[in-house]
């Protein structure tokens, strides 16, 4: 493993100019409960289940192991579950919008995409942009409470931003295992893995790697601790099971988590 650190992809890749004048401010509605909206999601919540997973697998030969897990705690994850992946594509996200259909889920999305030409898609897909005062990060908080709270779906990428095919589990972030701890839902993990692709791929002149969606199993934090620790062991053990998800010994994931400037991630 290199111990050259990688430069985040994000920035040129999909944080895009802003084309709207909008605020992200405590009065932006961060959940649009409109009947219309409703209707408009569930549409593109079917469109994604059917020609989206089938775009995934014929792009990026997207195939999905573990699917028994998946099945096996349908029913544990039906009152509410907060999904995280690590982030290596700008479309990673389409494969588990297809898994969890019915469901709907919804994340965190940038400021920048939310302004941008890809808004109305970003938000049929579920995003909820960043607050951009601590009062609207409170209420961003707050629609994201609200979701689960009514049996839904949160996914959060931990990691905090995207690292094309990153072989690795980068430090996360603890947002997302306080929301999960406070709403009382469990951690579902998802990790990406990559494998060469095939002759018919190289036949058509495609010589990035090819995705592979790991589901792992529901993760519930330790309740004997007090809040603050229950959020770092919650943390730390989650990235533990994603980084064996990916194949990484416990000494690469400890080179990993080591390798980054601080808030450099």
């Amino acid at each position: 493993m290199t111990k050259e650190v990688p430069k985040r992809s994000d920035i040129d890749e999909y944080i895009t100019k802003p084309l709207i004048d909008i605020k992200f401010d405590e009065n932006y509605h961060f959940i649009n409960k409109k009947w219309y909206f409703k209707i408009a999601r569930i549409v593109m919540g079917f469109i994604t289940f059917t020609l989206g997973r089938l775009i995934s697998k014929i792009l990026n030969g997207t195939k999905i192991k573990g699917k028994r897990n998946f099945k096996k705690h349908r029913k544990e994850l039906k009152n509410g579950v907060m999904s995280v992946c690590n982030h290596i594509h700008p479309h990673d996200y389409i494969a588990i919008l297809a898994l969890a259909f019915p469901k709907l889920p919804n994340h965190p999305a940038w400021i920048n995409g939310m302004k941008g030409k890809e808004r109305m898609l970003i938000r049929l897909n579920g995003g909820i942009p960043l607050g951009e005062s601590l009062k609207a990060m409170y209420k961003m908080q707050e629609a994201f409470n609200d979701r689960l709270q009514n049996k839904g779906w949160v996914h959060f990428y931990p990691e905090g931003s995207m690292w094309s095919f990153h072989e690795a589990i980068r430090p996360f972030k603890k947002g997302a295992f306080q929301i999960a701890i406070k709403n009382e839902v469990p951690i579902l993990p998802f990790t990406y893995t990559f494998r060469e692709p095939g002759f018919i791929y190289k036949l058509f002149g495609k010589r990035k790697k090819l995705l592979t969606l790991h589901i792992g199993t529901p993760l519930y934090p330790n309740k004997e601790l007090p809040f603050r620790e229950q959020v770092e062991e919650l943390k730390d053990r989650t990235h533990k099971v994603m980084s064996t998800m990916m194949g990484l010994s416990e000494e690469e994931r400890q080179f990993e988590l080591n390798r980054y400037p601080e808030n450099n991630f």
